[in-house]
């Protein structure tokens, strides 16, 4: 899919799961087993949590030392323009 400019669009509608699977992108790009693509948080309630997840990290199994690099690999979308500017990515 990353080779044919292709899109994966993971829906993650729970606390907790979106910024689990940005924890895991963001180690499987570490450990280059995917390969460094654009990843849009497109989610008011996932960016607020995001947000504040690093504020609060000894609540949760991310390590302190990797919170913000992890959450950093996505691009939040904050607004309704910014969101619908996703559908014309290439």
């Amino acid at each position: 899919t990353a080779r044919h400019n292709g899109k994966i669009l993971i829906p993650s509608f729970s606390v907790m799961r979106t910024q689990l699977i940005l924890y895991y992108l963001y180690q499987l790009q570490q450990a280059n087993a995917i390969p460094h693509i654009p990843i849009f948080l497109d989610s008011p309630t996932g960016i607020a949590v995001t947000n504040l997840f690093c504020a609060f990290q000894n609540e949760y199994s991310i390590p302190p030392t990797t919170c913000n690099a992890a959450f950093s690999i996505a691009t939040q979308t904050p607004l309704k323009k910014d969101s619908k500017e996703l559908d014309h990515l290439k």
